[in-house]
C-alpha cells in the first residue's frame, strides 16, 4: 500500500473515531500529557449532535486538581475542528486560563457562531485577553450571556468589552464583577448600556468606580424595563 493511499485511510479513520480518541492522539502528537478531565468531557460528547455544549467547571470536585489550562484549551479547540458552529454552551468557570488559553478560545469562538453562553468565571484574563475575546465575538448573532467575573481584565478590558456588546445587541447578561475597573470603564459602559436595547442586567460587584455611575447604570437598566 502507498503512502498516499494510507495518509487518506488514516484521515477517514479519524474523521469516524470518537472524540475521546482524537484529544488523546493529538497530546501524544504534542507530546503534551491527557488531562483526565478534558478526556472524560470528550468520551461523554456525541459528534452527531446538533448542539454541544462544553462545560468542565474547576470547582468541581472531580476536576480541581485537573483544571484546564492553556494548553489544553489550545488542544480541545483543535479537537473540535470543524465543529464550531454546533457549540452552543461554554462554561469553563474557574480554570487556569490566562491569555494565551483565551487566545486558543478566541480563534475558535471565531468560527463558533451559534454560542449562546459564555462562562469564563474565576480564571486569569487581563486586559489583552478580554480584547481577544471582544474581537472574536462581535457581532456574534446568538450570544445572549457573558461571565468574565473574578478576573484581571481592568479598565481597558472593560472598555473592550463594552465595545463588543455595542455590536451585539441581543447580548442581555454581563457580568464583570471583581476586575478592578474603575472610572473610565464604567463611564464606557453606561454609554454602551444606554445604545443596547437589549441588554436586562450587567453584574459589576467591587468596581472602583464612584457610586454616582453605578447608579447611572442601574437607572439605564431600569429605563429599558419601562
Amino acid at each position: 500500500i502507498n503512502a498516499e493511499y494510507m495518509g487518506i485511510f488514516i484521515l477517514q479513520k479519524m474523521e469516524h473515531e470518537d472524540l475521546a480518541l482524537k484529544y488523546k492522539g493529538i497530546c501524544g502528537a504534542k507530546k503534551i500529557e491527557l488531562l483526565p478531565s478534558v478526556q472524560r468531557f470528550f468520551k461523554d460528547v456525541k459528534k452527531d449532535k446538533e448542539k454541544i455544549d462544553i462545560i468542565i467547571r474547576g470547582n468541581d470536585k472531580y476536576n480541581f486538581h485537573e483544571r484546564v489550562t492553556d494548553d489544553h484549551m489550545e488542544l480541545m479547540a483543535e479537537t473540535f475542528k470543524g465543529m464550531e458552529k454546533q457549540i452552543n454552551i461554554i462554561d469553563l468557570r474557574y480554570n487556569l486560563l490566562t491569555d494565551k488559553g483565551v487566545k486558543s478560545l478566541a480563534e475558535f469562538l471565531k468560527l463558533a457562531k451559534n454560542t449562546s453562553s459564555i462562562n469564563l468565571l474565576g480564571n486569569s484574563i487581563t486586559a489583552k485577553g478580554a480584547e481577544e475575546l471582544a474581537i472574536a465575538l462581535k457581532g456574534s448573532e446568538k450570544l445572549w450571556y457573558l461571565n468574565l467575573n473574578g478576573n484581571s481584565i481592568g479598565t481597558d478590558g472593560c472598555i473592550a468589552i463594552t465595545e463588543l456588546i455595542f455590536y451585539n445587541p441581543q447580548l442581555k447578561h454581563l457580568d464583570i464583577g471583581n476586575n478592578d475597573i474603575k472610572y473610565d470603564g464604567i463611564i464606557a459602559l453606561a454609554n454602551v448600556v444606554g445604545s443596547n436595547y437589549t441588554i436586562e442586567a450587567v453584574s459589576y460587584t467591587h468596581l472602583r468606580a464612584h457610586e454616582t455611575l453605578r447608579y447611572l447604570v442601574c437607572r439605564l437598566l431600569l429605563e429599558k424595563k419601562k
